[in-house]
């Protein structure tokens, strides 16, 4: 509760500055944080300067992002973020500042700045930001999802059409199955029905293989993409994996669930769904 309380008054004491209109406070913060020998301290410094610094003095942020502390790193992602958030045109100056960080991605000791690189990225409207968080997705060390969610969620808040030209751009980099597993699951945690297409693509040209087929499914069932009925039927009636029929079953439920405009069949779906039950 202490630490909370302090917090606040850290808090209390950047908005006093900034309705003051202390210009130069964040350059000094960083001054300041130079001179500090106690690392969290310093820490917590470099992201409050985010919160002053005007935008033409976002490269003093450079050497923190360099900082051999791993938390400072961290607290220096943030700080390009704020800056960013309330000056559209530090953008890019900010996306280029994180580029260090990108290295990280292999380095456990150094995950925490990684993801704060990620996150600010997820901020920043811009094609290389987009780019990189798909580029990011794909050349991830091992299938940990905590990165992967956090990716989705920053590219849900963007404008689906942009996204989708940015995982277009980065396709020839997803020729696994790994890959696709990866872009699969994306499309459907960020919400991106203009993709549906892409996701047809992975269901009928997986060959069968079980394990991506079971994530389109989901992205499908996710995504209520009603279009792609046939291309579920398909799956249902080719594949031979008893847990992805299963899931195709759950699929094609949820699809004939979903309210369209389509004539009313000629049989209840129940019934439809009751008839594969056998083979299964």
């Amino acid at each position: 509760m202490y630490k909370r309380q302090i917090h606040w008054v850290r808090l209390a004491a950047v908005r006093a500055l900034e309705t003051l209109g202390a210009t130069d406070a964040g350059e000094q913060i960083l001054k300041r944080a130079r001179r500090e020998r106690d690392e969290r301290r310093r820490e917590r410094a470099v992201e409050l300067a985010g919160r002053l610094m005007p935008p033409e003095k976002i490269g003093l942020f450079r050497t923190w992002i360099g900082n051999k502390d791993v938390l400072t790193q961290r607290s220096a992602a943030r700080a390009l973020g704020l800056v960013a958030a309330r000056h559209p045109s530090a953008a890019s100056e900010a996306l280029a500042l994180l580029k260090p960080l990108w290295k990280l991605r292999k380095e456990r000791r150094r995950f925490r700045a990684y993801a704060a690189a990620i996150d600010t990225a997820g901020r920043l409207d811009l094609p290389g930001a987009r780019l990189r968080l798909v580029t990011e997705l794909l050349q991830q060390p091992d299938d940990d999802p905590y990165l992967q969610v956090r990716i989705a969620r920053a590219l849900s808040r963007m404008d689906p059409t942009k996204v989708r030209s940015a995982i277009r751009d980065q396709l020839p980099q997803a020729e696994s199955i790994e890959a696709k597993r990866r872009l699969a699951r994306l499309i459907g945690e960020a919400n991106l029905g203009v993709l549906t297409e892409l996701l047809r693509n992975f269901l009928e040209g997986s060959y069968g293989e079980p394990s991506l087929q079971a994530v389109v499914l989901h992205a499908l069932a996710r995504l209520e993409a009603t279009e792609l009925e046939t291309a579920v039927r398909r799956v249902l009636a080719e594949q031979k994996d008893e847990r992805t029929r299963a899931l195709a079953v759950q699929t094609l439920a949820r699809l004939l669930s979903v309210p369209t405009t389509r004539p009313a069949r000629t049989c209840p779906s129940s019934i439809m769904l009751a008839t594969w039950t056998i083979p299964l």
